[in-house]
């Protein structure tokens, strides 16, 4: 009986001895890491950036301009960087001025200094002022050509108005150019 009982102690102790190594490893093994992380994905606007002018829906409607990938930005209709723009000129006319066709804008409190690049028809010139202008016979009226490249400071929350001038009429091919904005917010 005493050999029947040790037997039994045998088992049971063996039994304890591989439950104590088995239940830590199943509790171990049973725990689960979780985190969770919460995020929203969105277009973010840019704080500066090219958009449609005061004249721009006249110029279009005239078939002197056009610009493709535009997009809402609040109220205003934005032009995406590196958009095409096309350009006609007016039949039999030494020249066309398109007058505050589009706005740089910015929508910061900040000063910034941006960079217009791109490239535009030899014919045409770009002109950059700080308000509406109005043509009054003579190109001077219209400023400083606008040099591709060249840093313009832009007051914070301002818009500056762009103005194209042709001159002579523009070839039906060649009359495509490209415009993008780069900015530096201060």
């Amino acid at each position: 009986m005493f050999a029947k009982k040790n037997s039994k102690m045998k088992k049971l102790m063996t039994l304890a001895t591989l439950l104590a190594f088995i239940v830590p490893a199943l509790v171990t093994a049973s725990v689960v890491v979780d985190y969770q992380i919460n995020y929203k994905a969105s277009n973010v606007n840019p704080t500066v950036f090219l958009a449609e002018g005061p004249n721009y829906a006249t110029a279009k409607a005239q078939g002197l301009l056009y610009v493709n990938n535009t997009t809402a930005i609040g109220t205003y209709t934005a032009i995406e960087n590196n958009a095409q723009v096309r350009f006609n000129s007016t039949l039999y006319t030494d020249y066309t001025i398109l007058l505050n066709v589009l706005e740089l804008v910015s929508t910061t409190s900040s000063s910034t200094t941006v960079w217009i690049n791109g490239s535009l028809p030899s014919d045409v010139t770009l002109y950059i002022t700080t308000s509406q202008e109005s043509f009054t016979g003579s190109l001077s009226s219209l400023g400083t050509p606008y040099t591709p490249g060249k840093p313009i400071s832009l007051a914070g929350n301002g818009i500056d108005y762009i103005t194209f001038y042709i001159s002579g009429q523009i070839p039906s091919t060649g009359n495509t150019g490209s415009l993008s904005v780069q900015y530096l917010v201060q």
